[in-house]
């Protein structure tokens, strides 16, 4: 059969060996090569386009004749139109992502594969692109005909639509619409991301239409932005047409929600105060360490949610496996007999020794609920190992450290300077000590403190570079960047290294050294991309040479950082913009 793709055509279907349409007279064959076999999608959507699964007659490069593609169509009344413009400026979009992404989980279209042709029976424009076509079915489909994957079919598919949303970013773009019904499970297992017609790409204009108030009157003015979002999948942020990049996350973590419950996001039950949804009991083939992973997707502020595809790909291949090691642990038969053994040893063993065990055991399960960001049953369980072993300075530096997510400031400065009780001139102690004061700007006694620490430990990095960090606030480069030498070599720690090199960078940046400092700041993202500041530093080192550096204004403008020196930094960008 040939379909006919003028939308105002009575009678579309025809047979296979017409070459005009029987009821419109429109070309059956366009641009003499695509015969549309089939109609896969009415008009809907973004851009109000029609999809068709087409054959190939004459073939090109890469691509045998036969083949079967699919094609897109937009028929335009008039480009001047801005309903018409709106709509061809998607489909532009769509082109771009669809040419330049490489990736097994993005659809391939060829160099020749948009173009535009006026056929005279319908004397209108017909904008199309014609793309690979995946074989396979939707996850919406393979829900319905398998029902509700198992956890370690949902790790499979995370895994490889992040290397999808990794390619994506790194093009400049982010997806906007990711659900069951757009991606596709090829026969072989490879899941593949599409539907592109709603991509973003991240601009100047984008970006200060989201991130900067608008002048007082021009309200939906300066915000305007395309609402484009599907009910169920997509974040508030989006809704409220500010979406980000990582509103695609809170879509990924939803649309995996759909697919381990077999439930549209949209009947389950959320929390009326946070929006949360309810899920985990409708899916009890996951862990707790997974349920989590897909609870900080769709966390409801966009700064707790993955910064970017790599993170998100590495805490699958890594972090994660770590933490369901660790939660396999305390559920294992052995290790609950090992308590049993434990209350024996308390009863025959004496006091002293019975008393440590117990505080042992109390303190691993306060490091279990710790590492898991459980941080009330943490602290509860480390104030238990502090009743049975007070001595505990470890439990007490520990404690502070939970007290400090739990924002709870007496109960911190108390644990630590109990621990310092226990320990004076602990080095651990006395950064911590030091980092509590520099969090609330006071820099006189975050000093004393790092001081101390590196008193009894010069080889202690951290507080180093603490010190350094201050010494740049005051303006004091040279001085930073001898502290920072005399243990760069030294640390082992990614993290601790990366944030080296970034003050280092700082450093040379106050010192006018801009080469320099771009050297050291891109071996700190090397070592550890989360770093917003090393983004922002790198932005401002790009612009005092002279160079272009969007992207880093981006990362360092949507990124969440607690340093105040980094909302310094934003306020200059924003500047820059209203100049």
């Amino acid at each position: 059969m040939s379909y006919c793709v003028n939308p105002h055509c009575e009678a579309r279907e025809n047979t296979d060996d017409a070459e005009v349409c029987q009821s419109c007279g429109t070309s059956l064959l366009i641009r003499e090569r695509y015969r549309p076999l089939k109609l896969l999608s009415p008009l809907g959507g973004a851009q109000q386009a029609e999809v068709f699964e087409v054959e190939d007659t004459a073939g090109g490069v890469g691509v045998e004749v036969g083949t079967h593609l699919i094609m897109k169509v937009l028929l335009i009344t008039d480009r001047f139109k801005h309903p018409d413009n709106k709509r061809t400026e998607f489909l532009f979009r769509e082109v771009k992502v669809l040419k330049k992404a490489d990736c097994i989980g993005i659809p391939k279209v060829q160099k020749d594969g948009f173009f535009v042709v006026k056929d005279p029976a319908i004397d209108q424009e017909l904008h199309c692109l014609v793309q690979e076509k995946i074989e396979g079915s939707t996850l919406t489909q393979w829900l319905e005909e398998h029902g509700p994957i198992s956890q370690e079919q949902a790790i499979d598919w995370l895994k490889q639509l992040s290397d999808s949303l990794i390619e994506l970013f790194e093009i400049g773009y982010f997806h906007r619409d990711i659900k069951p019904d757009n991606i596709m499970c090829r026969p072989d297992g490879t899941v593949v991301l599409i539907d592109f017609g709603a991509v973003r790409e991240i601009t100047a204009t984008y970006l200060t239409r989201i991130g900067v108030p608008p002048d007082e009157g021009r309200y939906d003015e300066a915000l305007e932005t395309t609402g484009i979002y599907t009910v169920g999948y997509a974040p508030s942020e989006q809704v409220l047409g500010k979406a980000l990049p990582q509103s695609d996350f809170f879509a990924l973590g939803r649309t995996f929600v759909h697919l381990l419950t077999g439930i549209h996001p949209r009947q389950l039950p959320a929390d009326m105060d946070t929006g949360a949804l309810t899920w985990r009991d409708r899916a009890p083939q996951i862990s707790k360490p997974f349920g989590d992973f897909i609870d900080r997707l769709m966390s409801i502020a966009p700064g707790k949610r993955p910064q970017n595809a790599e993170s998100l790909k590495a805490y699958l291949t890594t972090t994660f496996r770590r933490k369901e090691r660790t939660h396999a642990l305390f559920r294992d038969r052995r290790f609950q007999v090992g308590l049993g053994v434990l209350s024996v040893l308390l009863l025959l063993g004496g006091y002293k020794l019975g008393t440590h065990l117990v505080s042992r055991y109390y303190f691993q399960l306060a490091l279990e609920q710790q590492q898991q960001r459980n941080f009330k049953s943490a602290r509860n369980y480390y104030e238990h190992a502090i009743k049975f072993d007070p001595s505990d300075k470890t439990a007490h530096n520990n404690l502070g450290l939970v007290c400090q997510e739990l924002q709870d400031l007496p109960c911190v400065l108390e644990s630590y300077h109990k621990g310092l009780e226990i320990k004076p001139g602990d080095a651990v102690l006395s950064y911590n000590l030091g980092r509590i004061h520099d969090e609330f700007q006071e820099y006189g006694k975050a000093r004393e403190y790092y001081q101390k620490a590196i008193d009894a430990n010069p080889s202690y990095a951290l507080p180093v570079n603490n010190l350094a960090r201050l010494d740049l606030i005051d303006e004091k480069p040279q001085q930073a960047e001898e502290r920072i030498r005399t243990v760069l070599n030294q640390a082992e720690d990614d993290s601790v290294k990366a944030s080296l090199y970034k003050n280092l960078g700082w450093a040379q940046y106050q010192q006018k050294q801009y080469v320099q400092a771009l050297e050291s700041l891109e071996k700190s993202s090397e070592l550890n991309a989360e770093e917003i500041s090393t983004y922002c530093l790198l932005a401002k080192s790009d612009n005092a040479l002279g160079r272009p550096s969007l992207a880093n204004w981006e990362l360092c403008f949507f990124g969440n950082s607690k340093l105040p020196e980094v909302w310094q930094w934003k306020r200059e960008f924003i500047q820059q913009i209203e100049e």
